[in-house]
């Protein structure tokens, strides 16, 4: 148990000492049924304001006065036409459905408000919940986000105790889309908000670092909810405001009163009132409030836990500082590869991080002597800080060298990204170009990867490295909607086959059958003759069968235009999947062609490049 901690002024005497944490006991209880007083330091914390909303005060335009018998139209008056009664027709109103809110429309990347229509809540509330947490394909965490953030209608069918936006919100933080769960709460009418919404609203904000935020929530939530949440929360925000006795006296009658209450609650609020000899195994999953205790407390988790770390925590303790540095680091590579830190938000991190000065003067030697996440992060800030293409292109030829040798490979590419995506296209930069275009297309960022890719095929004839670069790309860039089958000047799809037999003869029809499907499925027809050519050689094992129910679904949804389960289906379709987008290239043609149907035609040529990368292309 907490002991009590002495205050100021108590009798003396263990009799009087006795009476003395009655009373505070006694105390502690009516702070758990009490409001908390507004005078309390945590109160007077400053709050993050929220965006500032659009001035709606001004006087309305003075229009001109009607006569009577006239009506005034801006500047043109127009005589009142008497109403006939039987053109009269009244149309009732319909209430506005609070749960189709959304942040984003077309304009914004979102989808139409229509993209429910016609779709029924029975597959709805199947998949929503199967939508991908740890998925590493940039399409698919571009999907799954805007379908969640998109204002339109809601599912037909949709039971009345089931809330749509919240299974969207919480959809959104189990991606670790913190900021985004946040936006989509903020647009929610506060009539409307209930326990569970605010509970998930407060654990976000824990998690997005805003503590003084949240503690603003559980200053309003704690007078009103009786959750034991939300005493364990007022206590945190208590001893992060200096009021250590009365959090040490919730947190011993939290003792007493129950046994569901982790013992990192407790270790931590000894710990910040000053204990340091106190410690407690961390949950495998803390929520929001949990694991921003254990940082705050310095109870950092282990290495460990980043191996099963949901998104949102990866993100938490990445952008946390009273986490480790080698754990922030580690964890910042695992959020960005799942899409819970952006590729800004990793820079940022680098370009602040601890380096000594001779790791900063020496970045390649620091490097090679100490492979790792500290290592890839101190290159990344070395190419970003370099002032000329040229010596950012060099750095970064290295990090990739090293990834390549020493392991890390995806996770230095991903943190290239911003640098390269910042960098002008040049054309004396031709042998950095092929690799550069490669990684820009596995991110999804087809545009850049076309400039890039011009470049290297502009110059294929310099040299053989730069030939070879070319060729391999070509039926990237030919996905992303570059060029025709002839743009290939050794004789396009059927040279690159006949080439592709010579140079890998062992996956050459493997690979031949990814890409003539994926292109097919992309709206480009094959020749008859190239799909003969494949039943030349022996047939290999194709990949597992597809899931009939969901394939025929899909394509129920695509011929019918219901675009939200078309993308419904998609990304659940990739939920249970690792390092490959779906199970096997067939899902992945499905999946394109259903884009395609619905006019998601960018969507649809991201997914084919990342098959055709995924198939060794």
């Amino acid at each position: 148990m907490i002991a009590s901690r002495a205050e100021p002024g108590l009798p003396g005497g263990a009799a009087s000492r006795r009476a003395a944490r009655g009373t505070l006991r006694l105390l502690a209880a009516l702070l758990l049924v009490a409001p908390p007083l507004l005078s309390d330091p945590v109160a007077a914390q400053p709050l993050i304001l929220k965006r500032a909303q659009p001035d709606v005060s001004r006087d309305a335009p003075q229009m001109p006065a009607a006569t009577p018998g006239e009506t005034t139209s801006g500047s043109e008056t127009v005589p009142l036409r008497p109403l006939d009664n039987s053109a009269i027709v009244v149309n009732a109103l319909k209430a506005v459905n609070f749960e189709a809110v959304g942040v984003i429309g077309p304009a914004e990347g979102g989808f139409e408000t229509s993209l429910w229509q016609g779709g029924g809540w029975a597959l709805v509330g199947a998949l929503m919940p199967r939508t991908p947490e740890m998925s590493v394909s940039p399409v698919i965490q571009s999907l799954t986000s805007r379908l969640l953030l998109s204002r339109g209608g809601v599912p037909e069918g949709k039971p009345d105790d089931v809330s749509f936006v919240r299974l969207r919100v919480e959809r959104l933080l189990a991606m670790g889309d913190v900021g985004n769960a946040l936006g989509l709460i903020d647009v929610i009418p506060a009539e409307r908000r209930d326990e569970s919404l605010a509970r998930v609203e407060t654990d976000a904000l824990f998690l997005d670092g805003r503590r003084a935020e949240a503690c603003g929530k559980v200053e309003v939530s704690v007078a009103r909810y009786q959750d034991i949440y939300w005493r364990q929360a007022q206590a945190f925000c208590l001893a992060l405001a200096g009021a250590h006795a009365r959090a040490a006296l919730i947190a011993d009658l939290l003792r007493e009163r129950s046994v569901d209450v982790s013992p990192v609650f407790f270790a931590a609020i000894e710990r910040l009132g000053g204990g340091r000899n106190v410690d407690a195994k961390p949950p495998p999953a803390p929520d929001g409030l949990g694991l921003s205790m254990m940082l705050a407390a310095g109870m950092p988790p282990p290495a460990s836990f980043l191996k099963t770390a949901r998104p949102a925590a990866l993100r938490s303790i990445a952008l946390s500082s009273g986490a480790e540095p080698a754990l922030r680091l580690e964890a910042a590579e695992r959020a960005q590869a799942v899409g819970a830190l952006t590729e800004d938000e990793v820079m940022r991190l680098f370009l602040g991080f601890p380096f000594t000065e001779e790791e900063v003067a020496n970045p390649l030697t620091a490097a090679e002597s100490a492979w790792g996440p500290r290592a890839r992060a101190l290159l990344i800030r070395a190419a970003a800080s370099q002032p000329v293409s040229l010596g950012k292109a060099d750095v970064l030829r290295s990090a990739w060298q090293l990834g390549t040798e020493r392991g890390g490979h995806d996770e230095v590419r991903r943190a290239s990204v911003s640098v390269v995506a910042g960098m002008p296209v040049d054309s004396t930069l031709s042998e950095f170009a092929g690799a550069a275009s490669r990684m820009l297309f596995a991110a999804g960022r087809l545009d850049e990867a076309l400039a890039w890719y011009r470049v290297v095929a502009a110059d294929a004839a310099r040299s053989p490295e730069t030939q070879r670069a070319a060729e391999s790309l070509w039926p990237l860039a030919l996905l992303a909607g570059d060029g025709e089958f002839g743009g290939r000047a050794t004789g396009g799809l059927q040279g690159w086959y006949d080439d592709l037999r010579q140079r890998d003869p062992q996956h050459a029809q493997r690979k031949a059958l990814a890409l003539f499907s994926v292109l097919e499925a992309s709206g480009r027809d094959v020749p008859a003759t190239l799909w003969q050519s494949l039943l030349g050689a022996p047939m290999v094992s194709l990949a597992p069968a597809l899931n009939m129910a969901w394939a025929e679904s899909l394509d129920d949804a695509s011929r019918n235009r219901r675009v939200g389960e078309v993308v419904l289906l998609v990304v659940s379709g990739a939920a249970a999947v690792g390092d490959r987008t779906f199970p096997s290239d067939s899902e992945s043609v499905r999946a394109i062609r259903a884009l395609r149907e619905v006019g998601l035609e960018a969507d649809a040529r991201r997914l084919a490049v990342e098959t055709a990368i995924a198939a060794g292309i």
